[in-house]
């Protein structure tokens, strides 16, 4: 079975269970608190911690000991509405106890697993810290956003079950407008079709590429009242880095009083009062997840309403290009300035400037252990037996692998790259001192003294004895160089654009012009996104929507105003948790990543809230562009629908799914004629409801 009819099978399946609900209750939120699953948590916890056996037995002990609080709750939660103040804090109640349970298996965790555990508890920290007004894009309003229409599917699909049938059409001009606005951003908002046709393709292609030029005036204040975002890095490692534990004083033993036995006379003095010592200032309490939590917030809302979109998809192909894993220590601190100083300037720049970045980025340098890598010290001679001196302090750590490794099989070579275990030594050796200065003032510092000074041989290119942080650029120069890096890369960035399995003769011609043109990260974009393969009618709408991609399309579809916040939450649900990736991999640029039932199921819940006004800080307007009236045009408003979410039309399957969900919900709603007011907010509802299931359809989930 092919991965796209998995997929279809697992999104019927999902979308049948959902929506029996929805229609069950059609204009009500969903009722009580989420199930407490025993064998879910500790499969999902097991997989994401790699829990030993042992671990597992501790886990299902803390499990068994919260059951019957969370099962209390569950009952007084049943039955009240979601938007009650109890209800409200029945689930903040709930959460707790969901955090509890990570908090308490915390001791039995060896310190890799605690740094994901920590990471997964950042993922459900309550929100804190400044919240911002709701953007609200200006968009096309009336009936119908002035342009919106059906655009038709390409005949590929015939002629790939008739052998014998031509080669399909290529694409209109509108598909691949469309193609363009759901490759190289994060889908088209109402309007953006018609306005890039009118402007012409290859104007809207330039202006993306040099993102510097276009203005993005609707994020400015957002932004800028998420207060970390403007911090340097110092600054933010200084605000809201907990300070290390105060030591205990020491008992000090009181002097025994003098006696006349001692040969001098004692002095007798009236007590005086102790003066009470004034309580030192206590700084107001921070939350140290706030840099992330801010980060993650600004990430959405420039995905959904920056004018910018491919600069935001390029930044999120580095960041995963490039992972650092926000749970891990000290990392959190230092992820604002990696991604707005390192990935952010470089995102359509030179490769060798980036990976020169990157290197010398306090965020990579902490999260894959460069900082502590030095030259080997020399072994202490052997004690002799019966000595007796001190033994000499304990070694310094030595030569760290993690980087040099990293830096080959995912940077720049690939695994096949053609680099050997001697290489990676070679290359750990050549940047030993590459290091951080002390917090709070944490920065890339060259120590000397931590420097591995001798010969080394890097694929097969000698780097002479007695060089200093030379000997890790020319390797750095070396490797943004390497034919390996040109084709890994070509590559990779065919996944993110074009198809899981890119066209081998596409990725040949895209690392050549990587290679002409010196590690133009903005030429060979432009390269693939002009490639005849990148519009062939077979990889239109070939690559499912990662949870990011999929939270951003759904609202600039919808129009939707939003602040972000809640929407951090859900991204994390549908299995992308923004900065929690914790392998050095990042998350995959392949759409069998995304391909699971739990998974599409929360794809489902989110469509479902977000249509039902339940995602807060979020609000979608369908009337801005459907009429209300419409509800007594089945067909019409299901074009309408179509058209303005989706854009084309959809398959039999769906589309008869869309007219029985919709003659449900109207056999279902109560008649109101006697108020209008009352008809038109039912008749918003059952749009609300229609739209649901159309943004939970396999054809939006696409791209």
């Amino acid at each position: 079975m092919s991965k796209h009819s998995t997929f279809r099978l697992a999104l019927v399946t999902a979308g049948l269970f959902v929506f029996a609900l929805a229609v069950a209750h059609p204009f009500a939120a969903q009722q009580g608190l989420p199930p407490f699953d025993e064998a879910r948590i500790v499969e999902d916890m097991g997989r994401t911690l790699q829990l030993t056996p042992e671990q597992v037995g501790k886990l299902r002990e803390v499990i068994a000991a919260h059951r019957p609080r969370v099962e209390r709750l569950q009952q007084e939660a049943n039955g009240l509405p979601p938007g009650s103040p109890r209800f409200g804090e029945l689930r903040a109640q709930f959460e707790r106890e969901r955090r509890a349970l990570l908090e308490e298996l915390l001791p039995s965790l060896n310190p890799e697993q605690q740094g994901r555990a920590r990471g997964l508890l950042a993922q459900q920290q309550p929100p804190q810290g400044p919240t911002i007004a709701p953007i609200r894009p200006v968009l096309p309003s009336g009936a119908l956003a002035a342009g919106e229409r059906l655009i038709a599917i390409p005949a590929v699909a015939n002629a790939t079950r008739n052998r014998r049938a031509t080669a399909p059409p290529p694409l209109t001009e509108e598909q691949k407008i469309l193609h363009l606005l759901n490759r190289a951003g994060f889908g088209p908002r109402p309007g953006d079709v018609e306005r890039v046709r009118q402007m012409g393709l290859e104007k809207y292609l330039d202006q993306q590429l040099h993102p510097e030029d276009l203005s993005d005036d609707l994020l400015a204040r957002p932004l800028q009242a998420l207060n970390t975002l403007q911090m340097a890095g110092p600054e933010i490692v200084q605000t809201f880095m907990p300070p290390p534990p105060t030591p205990r004083p020491s008992p000090t033993p009181t002097p025994a009083p003098a006696s006349a036995t001692d040969g001098a006379p004692v002095m007798t003095t009236p007590p005086q009062a102790v003066p009470t010592p004034r309580p030192t200032p206590v700084p107001p309490q921070r939350n140290p997840q706030q840099a992330v939590l801010e980060l993650q917030q600004a990430k959405l809302l420039r995905a959904v309403f920056s004018e910018r979109q491919l600069q935001e998809v390029m930044v999120d192909f580095w960041f995963n290009h490039f992972n650092v894993f926000a749970g891990k220590d000290n990392v959190r601190w230092m992820l604002t300035p990696y991604e707005r100083d390192v990935l952010r300037p470089h995102a359509l720049g030179k490769f060798k400037e980036l990976l020169t970045a990157t290197a010398q980025s306090p965020a990579m340098l902490y999260y894959l252990d460069n900082f502590q890598s030095q030259v080997e010290p020399p072994a202490p001679p052997p004690r002799k037996e019966g000595d007796t001196t001190p033994p000499p302090p304990q070694r310094r750590p030595g030569l760290n692998e993690n980087y040099g490794r990293e830096l080959l099989e995912l940077h720049t070579l690939g695994v096949d790259g053609g680099y050997t275990q001697a290489d990676v030594i070679a290359v750990a050796r050549s940047f030993t001192g590459w290091t951080l200065t002390q917090a709070p003032n944490v920065g890339f510092v060259f120590r000397p003294r931590w420097h591995d000074r001798g010969e080394k041989i890097v694929l097969g290119t000698r780097l002479a004895p007695g060089g200093g942080i030379e000997d890790g650029l020319r390797v750095i120069d070396l490797l943004a160089h390497h034919p390996s890096t040109a084709k890994f890369l070509a590559r990779k960035l065919c996944q993110r654009f074009v198809a899981d399995e890119p066209p081998a003769a596409l990725v040949e011609q895209i690392a050549a012009v990587f290679t002409k043109t010196d590690g133009d990260i903005r030429a060979v974009v432009r390269a693939i996104l002009t490639a005849p393969e990148f519009y062939s009618p077979k990889h239109y709408r070939n690559k499912i929507k990662s949870p990011l991609e999929l939270t951003a399309s759904m609202l600039r579809a919808t129009g939707a105003a939003s602040e972000g916040f809640a929407l951090i939450q859900w991204v994390n649900r549908m299995g992308e948790p923004l900065y929690q990736c914790v392998p050095p991999t990042g998350y995959s640029e392949e759409s069998a990543r995304w391909l699971n039932n739990a998974a599409l199921l929360e794809r489902m819940n989110f469509a479902l809230a977000l249509m039902q006004q339940r995602v807060n800080g979020t609000r979608v307007e369908m009337a801005r562009f459907v009429a209300p009236t419409t509800v007594n045009e089945p067909s019409q408003l299901i074009d309408q629908l179509l058209a303005l979410l989706v854009h084309s039309d959809v398959s039999a399957e769906t589309r008869a799914n869309l007219q029985r969900t919709l003659g449900e919900l109207r056999a279902q709603a109560v008649p109101a004629k006697f108020d209008e007011r009352a008809a038109t907010k039912t008749a918003e509802q059952m749009i609300g409801g229609v739209a649901a299931l159309l943004l939970g359809s396999q054809e939006f989930q696409v791209k």
